[in-house]
């Protein structure tokens, strides 16, 4: 948490300011600093806060290709606010000096206060007030978030302490949840602090107004110091850990919404009706069927799932690797052993390089099967585990990620027979091998990678998913592939009758549904994006009560291309709600700090008003208004 001292550094900047503005600064205690001190002690004190809070400037971390540490972004708008409170501190230090040569050696601070007074009333000061106030505020809405941010990512980590060892984690689980007790009381106190800095300004403040912010850096202290210690005297195994987490470890499996895939999973339950399907159909489902018992049972280790974009790899993916009829077959498959399973799911996301890469990859799987077998972590991290157990204090608190060669040897001892490594069977799930940002070559490689994986170790199974592409196809087997697209047929045409059954409402006949499903199964072809798109279409017609006719020519009209697609939806957009839509998606994809929520799209409609959003009084909304927007 090292924006928790800029911070510190920063509350203390600004308590001590607030006093000097609104004239009670002789209450301040610092460094000796007598009841009631020279002007010269004034300004010296004044320029040691503003020295504790420059000191913790550092210069942002330049990145490497072995992956540096992300520079924080709370840490970032800290350190923009500190030079801005440098500023602002200058400022006062120049105003204390000028009052001191106009008071004609007069030293006492009490005796200058009359002069201070009616300094205060100034232009110059007023302006340095309203700074301040900004900066108070600025600096408690940061907290806020910087609080909320440390709450989800100690609750993340305790889950997943829970979910892996809870017997190997347990002093770290309770300390831990301590802490987030702690930072819930602080949260508390900041939201009660930042509601009324909204409406005041640094003259309304009173004394328990300028004390909060005191108790707010003495809390903010304990709790980081309780994160140290806990860091300090937390086991090898629990530091590794540390080190391999990045933020968003799970954002995008977390997104993938469930989807339809019950033919699909029948496949692993039961035998199918041959009378409800055609030849070529069932065909695929034969085909399907041994590949998956393969997998389960017999030789071939790599099992890929191939689909074109929108046929819902990721979502199947998602299902598979926590379905309790896969785990039960891969529990049979490991018998005796301890059955560990690690899943990543590549992602193209321009926010997070770790989703798309090689370093994304190994760090997702290794976190996962450490925290299932943390007396693993000294087999596949010797060199460091014993490092990490030799050092002492604060030389403990290694906090660099690992260098991607570190992790492939790490992979490279799981993988390979090692001491006990026989009471083991892994089982990785690795889906969207073709949103690894890399080439095409680059791609084959970590397709040849995977297979080596597989082909090293008895006790190893992978199932991977991507497109159809060449490089991909090139590497695993035909026979232990299969291709999504051919195998949905029914799923998408269940699907498709259930949406629009849902909003006929007695509009259409049952032949009528099933005719419209039929045709957009037909076209789809197995891309089940296309289909719900082509759907939803659907939907909207009937709701407009348009001919059985007029709907079947929507089908025939959409393009075939998913691109192709959504630019024929957005034709469809009338030019007024056209510009609105461009202005949604041009907040779901702009480059900001978090995450865009219902607040914030209420607030686009309102971006043509160039005075929003200073044209109203800044106030708290109501629970009706929140809900509302």
């Amino acid at each position: 948490m090292e924006a928790a001292g800029l911070a510190s550094a920063i509350i203390a900047f600004i308590e001590f300011s607030c006093k000097l503005v609104n004239g009670t600064v002789d209450a301040y205690k610092k460094s000796g600093t007598a009841v009631d001190p020279h002007i010269s002690n004034v300004i010296h004190d004044l320029q040691d806060v503003s020295s504790d809070m420059t000191a913790n400037l550092t210069p942002p971390p330049v990145a490497s290709q072995t992956g540096a540490v992300a520079f924080g972004t709370h840490e970032q708008k800290l350190q923009a606010l500190a030079a801005k409170c440098k500023t602002l501190s200058d400022e006062l230090v120049n105003v204390l000096k000028d009052l001191e040569r106009k008071t004609d050696g007069i030293k006492l601070w009490r005796s200058v206060q009359a002069a201070w007074k009616a300094l205060r009333k100034s232009e110059k000061i007023t302006e340095i007030e309203q700074k301040l106030n900004t900066y108070r505020l600025e600096l408690l809405l940061r907290l806020n978030m910087m609080l909320a941010d440390k709450d989800a990512s100690i609750k993340l980590q305790l889950n997943q302490m829970e979910d892996g060892n809870k017997k190997s984690f347990h002093d770290a689980i309770y300390e831990l949840a301590s802490i987030r007790e702690s930072i819930k009381k602080l949260d508390a106190n900041l939201q009660a602090q930042t509601r009324p800095a909204i409406h005041s300004s640094v003259m309304d403040l009173d004394l328990d107004q300028v004390s909060a912010l005191r108790d707010i850096r003495t809390e903010l202290a304990r709790i980081t110091k309780s994160l140290e210690t806990l860091q300090l005297r937390s086991s090898p195994d629990l530091q590794i850990l540390t080190r391999l987490r990045f933020d968003c470890v799970h954002t995008r499996f977390d997104a993938i919404v469930d989807g339809e895939f019950d033919d699909f999973m029948r496949l692993l339950r039961t035998d199918l009706d041959p009378c409800s399907y055609t030849q070529s159909h069932l065909d695929v489902e034969e085909h399907t069927r041994r590949a998956l018992h393969r997998w389960f049972i017999e030789g071939d280790k790599v099992l890929h799932i191939s689909g074109k974009a929108g046929s819902g790899k990721s979502t199947l993916m998602k299902l598979l690797s926590r379905d309790e009829s896969v785990r039960t077959r891969l529990l049979d498959w490991a018998g005796t052993k301890k059955l560990v399973i690690a899943k990543f799911f590549f992602w193209l996301s321009d926010k997070n390089t770790h989703q798309n890469s090689l370093q994304g990859l190994y760090r997702s799987i290794l976190l996962d099967i450490l925290q299932q077998c943390p007396e693993l972590t000294k087999i596949v991290f010797p060199r460091q585990w014993d490092e990490t157990s030799a050092r002492d204090g604060l030389f403990a608190l290694e906090k660099a990620p690992f260098r991607l060669i570190e992790l492939q040897d790490a992979m490279n001892k799981l993988v390979k027979s090692f001491p006990g490594g026989s009471d083991f069977r892994f089982v990785f799930f690795i889906d969207g091998l073709d949103e690894y940002a890399a080439a095409s070559t680059d791609h084959k490689k970590l397709a040849t990678q995977l297979q080596s994986w597989a082909a090293q170790s008895a006790d190893v199974k992978i199932c991977a998913s991507s497109r159809p592409h060449q490089e991909f196809h090139a590497v695993f087997s035909e026979n232990a592939r299969i291709n999504l697209h051919d195998l949905t047929r029914p799923d998408i045409r269940r699907f498709c009758e259930r949406m629009l059954e849902t909003e006929n409402d007695g509009y259409l006949s049952r032949d009528q549904i099933s005719e419209l499903a039929y045709g957009i199964e037909s076209r789809a072809d197995g891309v089940f994006l296309w289909a719900r798109l082509v759907t939803d279409i659907l939907c909207q017609g009937i709701l407009h009560l348009d001919q059985f006719h007029t709907l079947k020519r929507r089908i025939s009209q959409a393009p075939e291309e998913l691109m192709d697609l959504f630019l024929f939806l957005f034709d469809q957009i009338s030019s007024v709600d056209r510009t609105q839509a461009y202005r949604l998606l041009l907040l779901a994809i702009s480059d900001i700090e978090f995450d865009a929520n219902a607040l914030m799209v209420s607030w686009v409609e309102k971006l043509h008003d160039p005075d929003f959003p200073y044209n109203a009084p800044r106030a708290t909304l109501t629970e009706t208004e929140d809900f509302l927007k």
